[in-house]
C-alpha cells in the first residue's frame, strides 16, 4: 500500500487513511499506538526489543511472511507481550469502508450470536475458547496477583468467569457485570482454531436448553440438520458432565458449578 498509494476493498483505502483510523480508534481506548510498516521482519523485531518496556500489546498483520516468519512471534512470546495476529485470509468483504470496520464486525458477531441462541432456545451469557494462557491475560482486567491463581485452573474441564477489557467480545454474551467465561479445552482443535483466527470463539454444549448434551455426530445431525453450516467430525466423544465453572470475586475463585 505504501508503494501503490492505495488498495481497493470495495472502496479505495490509502495507507494514510488506514493509519489515521488506527490512531483514532486507539484514542477511544486511551491507547497510544506505535505503527510500524515494514517488509523487513528483523526491523520489526528490533523495534519490539527496544520498546519492550513500553508496549502493553501488539496488533500484528504479518502480510507476506505470516506463513514463514516465526521470529517475530517467538520474540513476542519470549518478551511476554500479548498479541493478536490478523490473518491475510480474513474476510475482506466485511469491510464496507474503513470508517465502519468496527460496526461491521460487531454486526457479524451479533448475527451469529442470535442464531446460536435461537438454536439453543435461550438467551444467556456464553463462554469462549482461548488458545493459550497468554491470550487470556491480554483479554482480562485483573491484577497479576489474581492472575497467578487463575492460570493454574485454566486447562482442561474448567471455565473461569473473569472481568475482561472493553472491546474483546460482543457485549451480548458477557455478564451484566462485564465478565466473561473463558476456557482452554484439553482437546487441541478448539485452541488451535482460535489461535489461527486471532479472536475468541464461543463455546457451548451441543444441546437445546434443558436437554442432555449430544456427543455423537450422527445424533447431532439428526437433531440439528439444516440449523448449522459446518460440523467437524472427530467421532463420538466420551460422555462429559460439563466443565467446572469458577468466578473470580474479590481475589478468590468461587465455584459456580461443580
Amino acid at each position: 500500500m505504501n508503494l501503490l498509494g492505495h488498495r481497493f476493498i470495495k472502496t479505495k483505502i490509502t495507507l494514510d487513511k488506514l493509519n489515521r483510523h488506527l490512531r483514532k480508534t486507539a484514542m477511544k481506548y486511551k491507547c497510544k499506538p506505535l505503527i510500524i510498516q515494514t517488509n523487513d521482519e528483523s526491523r520489526a523485531v528490533t523495534q519490539l526489543q527496544r520498546q519492550r518496556n513500553k508496549i502493553c500489546s501488539v496488533l500484528l498483520f504479518p502480510g507476506p511472511w505470516q506463513q514463514s516468519g516465526f521470529v517475530l512471534k517467538d520474540t513476542m512470546e519470549l518478551l511476554k507481550i500479548p498479541y493478536i495476529t490478523i490473518s491475510s485470509g480474513e474476510e475482506a468483504t466485511l469491510l464496507k469502508g474503513i470508517d465502519n470496520i468496527e460496526g461491521d464486525i460487531l454486526q457479524a458477531c451479533e448475527t451469529a450470536i442470535k442464531r446460536l441462541n435461537k438454536i439453543k432456545g435461550r438467551s444467556a451469557p456464553i463462554s469462549v475458547i482461548a488458545p493459550n494462557s497468554t491470550t487470556v491475560l491480554s483479554w482480562t482486567d485483573i491484577t497479576y496477583e489474581d492472575w497467578g491463581m487463575v492460570k493454574q485452573y485454566l486447562r482442561g474441564p474448567t471455565t473461569i468467569i473473569l472481568p475482561v477489557k472493553k472491546g474483546i467480545i460482543h457485549p451480548s454474551i458477557m455478564g451484566e457485570d462485564g465478565t466473561l467465561g473463558i476456557r482452554i479445552p484439553a482437546h487441541p482443535f478448539g485452541p488451535k482454531l482460535c489461535d489461527k483466527l486471532g479472536f475468541p470463539i464461543t463455546t457451548t454444549s451441543v444441546n437445546r436448553s434443558g436437554q442432555e448434551p449430544f456427543n455423537d455426530p450422527d445424533e447431532i445431525i439428526a437433531e440439528f440438520d439444516g440449523e448449522f453450516d459446518l460440523l467437524i467430525d472427530d467421532g463420538a466423544l466420551p460422555q462429559s458432565s460439563g466443565s467446572t465453572i469458577y468466578k473470580l470475586e474479590k481475589s478468590k475463585l468461587k465455584v459456580i458449578r461443580p
